[in-house]
């Protein structure tokens, strides 16, 4: 059964993969009604031998879905691919990086991801995003 071996949050504009690394955030703050936010993540154990689709959602703190992604495609390998042959099951697993732009403020809380594929929930995440006003955060 496909699973989320690592999630985190991160600022986006980083996926260069080049330089020092991602920079990872454990909260977002905000001083106007849109922000930016990134997430890199991994999905293992899903077999090879089969196309698989999955999707993003970002809800805000009342559970309102704000982006639902394009559906992403992992394509099936050959069965004749010489590094697979005479292996029934071969799992896989990939790493993916995501920005979500101009995300509506919706207030201040919790808001979360939910990462799907082959239409199943896999796991959810959740970061806090604070509204940061002059001299201080509401």
């Amino acid at each position: 059964m496909p699973k989320i071996t690592n999630f985190a949050f991160c600022k986006p504009g980083q996926f260069e993969f080049e330089g020092p690394g991602l920079d990872f955030v454990d909260s977002v703050e905000t001083s106007s009604d849109i922000f930016k936010l990134a997430v890199v993540y991994s999905i293992t154990d899903f077999s090879a031998f089969q196309n698989h689709t999955g999707f993003l959602k970002l809800l805000g703190p009342d559970n309102q879905v704000i982006i639902k992604t394009d559906q992403f495609e992992v394509e099936k390998v050959s069965e004749e691919d010489p590094e697979m042959y005479g292996s029934e099951n071969v799992v896989s697993g990939i790493t993916m990086g995501m920005e979500f732009g101009n995300v509506q403020f919706k207030g201040p809380g919790l808001y979360k991801v939910e990462v799907f594929f082959d239409d199943d929930l896999l796991a959810d995440f959740s970061i806090p995003v604070l509204f940061e006003r002059e001299g201080g955060r509401e």
